[in-house]
This record gives structure tokens, C-alpha cells and sequence, in this order.
């Protein structure tokens, strides 16, 4: 078909499609007398590209989000722009406070705090895989609120930076990277929003252990149980978490981005704290967690879940974790 034909069709103007083509972003094949012939792919893929510019989407992230059948670079960019949107709603609250008190110092130290805590973010976020990437940089984003104050504090955030920056990329079977593709293409604002439910989960744990696990005793039962099973040991889901785990304890995640988190952030070094009490109490009443990731981890994700497991696997332990599976394991030794 011609170009009249696709303007019809798109609602873009000639000069919108001919800028797309000299973009890379479609190739309609060109006819001997130099005509273009848009056949019914290339109506779509420009129909695709006005939804993604529509939603503000530069030329590069339309070329990538494209080029990609999983929607895992969707879910990148999603979670991308989040923490930008969370990072501009601050900036707003902050330039009102400034409105009412003129106090310059006070905002430019919170405005110090806001990029120290969007470069960690935004580091986490591309160190770590899918969803376990979104889970952490919104996990420790609410420990950094707070600028770094003293040299400690500066020296502890230039080895969170230096780590982040040069840790090596974790290696994965084909199975575990159709399973991580899948967790992408399902990471919906529902599960999004759940990551703050299972901090909020954790945090409870911490808080108050003897009254979570009285509270929470069927669900961290049944998703033990279900570790236990062929079905969970031979799933890519056990791997992933296996290999996960291993390479935080070689990569240098405990020794020295949580150590330097602690260092970084009172707030943080507080949690941990808290963490390893309640560690102790769950592993007293639950021996089998021990070994495997922090007792409080586990149990708040066998309460709350992760929704990384995809189905059919995910049915087993959907009364354990209402259809989820827990990450944590695969972060670390202790609780992130």
C-alpha cells in the first residue's frame, strides 16, 4: 500500500512515518520506481510506535522495546521511569517546602540525599536481573533518605558506587533465562506495588518475630514443604536461586555492598539489627530455614511472595505464597 493509505490507517502524518523509516525503526520495501510499499507488519509496527511515543518513549527505547519479544525491556524502562516520576514528585515536595521556609541549606541536603539515592537505585537496578533488580533498588531506596553526612558515610557510598559499577553480570542456563524473561513479560503494577508489601513484610518480621510467625505459621509450613519437592529442587526457579545465592556470597554483595549499606545508612544498620534478632527467634521454632537465606527472608516472602514462579509450577506452592514463589533466597545469606 502507499504512504496515503498508512497515514489513513496510523493517524501519523507523512512527515511523523518518513522520520520513523529514517530512524531505523521500520524498512518498508522500496518499489523500482522508488515508491515505498507498506504492507499490513509495517501498518502495525507504526501503530506500535505512536502508542510508545505517546507514552514518552525516546527513539532509542522504542528501537529496543521493539526489538524485543519477551517485553523485558518494557518492564526496564517501566521501572525506569518510576523511579524518575518518584524522583520529580521529591523534587516538587521540596521546591514547596522551599516556598514556605526559604531555607536553601535545608534543600540542598535533601536534594544531596535524592541523588545519592537515585544513583544506588538506578545501579541496582541494572546489577540485577528483572525482577530482582526492581526488587532491590526499591527494597534499599527507603534506607537512603538521608545524605551522606560524614566521611564515613562518603567513603561507604563511593564503595556501594565502585561495587555496583564493576561487579560482574551473573551467568545463567537457558532455562533460568526464559524463566527470568517470563517474570519479566508478568511484572505488572500489581506485582510492582507488591515489593512494598513484602517490605513491609519483612519489616514486620523484624519487629516483631514471635507474633509474625504465630500469625504466619501455615503459610511458612506449606511453602517449606514445598521446597522439599521434585517439583520445586528440579524447577529453574531453584536454580536460579541457587545460583543466585552463590554468587552473592563470590561477587562480593555480603562482604561489601551490605556491609557499606550499614555504613551508609543508620536507618539500614537499624533493620539489620532487627533482622538478625528475629533470625535467631524463627530459626528456634524453624530449623529448616537455616542454611538457606535469612530465616526472617524466608519467612516474610513465604508469607508475602515474590510472584516469580510461573505456572503450571506456580499452583504447587500458591498456598504458601498465593501463587508465589520467595526471592530472597537468592539475595543473600542474610536478609537484604
Amino acid at each position: 500500500m502507499q504512504i496515503h493509505e498508512v497515514i489513513r490507517l496510523t493517524g501519523l502524518t507523512k512527515k511523523a512515518i518518513e522520520y520513523y523509516i529514517g530512524q531505523g525503526l521500520l524498512s518498508p520495501a522500496v518499489l523500482e520506481n522508488n515508491y515505498r510499499n507498506f504492507d499490513d507488519s509495517d501498518v502495525n509496527r507504526l501503530k506500535q510506535i505512536a502508542v510508545l511515543r505517546r507514552l514518552g518513549l525516546s527513539i532509542p527505547e522504542i528501537s529496543d522495546a521493539l526489538s524485543d519479544g519477551t517485553r523485558a525491556v518494557l518492564s526496564h524502562i517501566c521501572t525506569e521511569k518510576e523511579l524518575l516520576l518518584q524522583k520529580e514528585q521529591k523534587k516538587r515536595t521540596l521546591l514547596g517546602q522551599l516556598c514556605r521556609d526559604g531555607d536553601y541549606d535545608t534543600a540542598a541536603a535533601a536534594l544531596a540525599a535524592l541523588e545519592q539515592n537515585s544513583s544506588i537505585s538506578e545501579r541496582l537496578l541494572h546489577a540485577f536481573p528483572g525482577y530482582l533488580g526492581r526488587y532491590l533498588c526499591l527494597h534499599f531506596s527507603a534506607y537512603l533518605q538521608d545524605p551522606a553526612a560524614t566521611a564515613e558515610q562518603e567513603a561507604a557510598y563511593r564503595d556501594i558506587i565502585r561495587f555496583l559499577d564493576e561487579m560482574p553480570t551473573p551467568q545463567f542456563s537457558p532455562a533460568v533465562c526464559a524463566l527470568l524473561d517470563e517474570m519479566n513479560a508478568q511484572c505488572t503494577d500489581a506485582q510492582m506495588s507488591g515489593i512494598s508489601d513484602i517490605t513491609d513484610t519483612l519489616r514486620q518480621c523484624a519487629a516483631d518475630p514471635t507474633e509474625f510467625l504465630t500469625s504466619h505459621q501455615n503459610a511458612i509450613d506449606t511453602w517449606l514443604a514445598f521446597r522439599q519437592t521434585k517439583e520445586y529442587q528440579n524447577s529453574p526457579l531453584s536454580e536460579f536461586q541457587s545460583v543466585m545465592q552463590d554468587f552473592c556470597q563470590t561477587s562480593g554483595y555480603y562482604d561489601i555492598f551490605l556491609p557499606a549499606m550499614e555504613r551508609l545508612s543508620p536507618s539500614y544498620a537499624a533493620y539489620r539489627r532487627l533482622l538478625a534478632a528475629a533470625d535467631d527467634a524463627l530459626l528456634r521454632n524453624h530449623p529448616a530455614l537455616a542454611g538457606k537465606a535469612a530465616a526472617s527472608t524466608a519467612a516474610a516472602f513465604a508469607q508475602s511472595g515474590a510472584s516469580l514462579m510461573p505456572a503450571p509450577a506456580q499452583t504447587a506452592s500458591s498456598s504458601a505464597s498465593g501463587g508465589s514463589a520467595p526471592a530472597p533466597d537468592c539475595a543473600g545469606k542474610e536478609a537484604p
